[in-house]
């Protein structure tokens, strides 16, 4: 088993189907891998936020820098910054379990509430751990989650 990683939410037409075709490649690299996604993330001062101030690519001002919220650094439309969220939240779940195109398609428009997202995330970090530690890795998981402060 493989643990493979992708980055999402880059500054082209359709992110959103640039993701969808990311997670694709990755079922058939990896099928029942974990897998992480994550959105594309601008620093100050490097060369990418330079890149994006000369091609006037607006910055989200949600994005936290935080790959775990899921909220891409590039300011797309609101529909599309909640799919890549998404995306990036059920990147594992979708890999793992080999799901289909048509439900990852349906599961991306939800509108998840802070309670779900946060599970969502945790499942994510569960699924991570335990894949690579086995049961110490549940036993580990349930520790470290007492005191983490995981932004979603």
């Amino acid at each position: 088993m493989v643990n493979l990683q992708g980055i999402v939410g880059l500054p082209i037409d359709d992110p959103v189907e640039d993701a969808i075709e990311t997670l694709k490649g990755i079922q058939r690299i990896g099928p029942g891998s974990i897998c992480s996604v994550y959105p594309l993330m601008v620093y100050p001062g490097t060369e990418l936020s330079k890149l994006c101030e000369k091609n006037n690519l607006s910055l989200n001002p949600y994005s936290s820098g935080d790959t775990n919220t899921g909220i891409p650094s590039i300011n797309f439309p609101p529909q599309e910054v909640k799919r890549l969220k998404n995306i990036c939240k059920l990147s594992t779940f979708f890999v793992k379990y080999n799901i289909d195109e048509r439900w990852i398609r349906a599961l991306i428009d939800i509108d998840y509430d802070d309670r779900t997202s946060r599970a969502l995330s945790m499942g994510k970090y569960y699924e991570c751990i335990v894949d690579r530690l086995g049961a110490k890795g549940e036993e580990i998981f349930y520790e470290v989650q007492k005191g983490m402060n995981l932004r979603y």
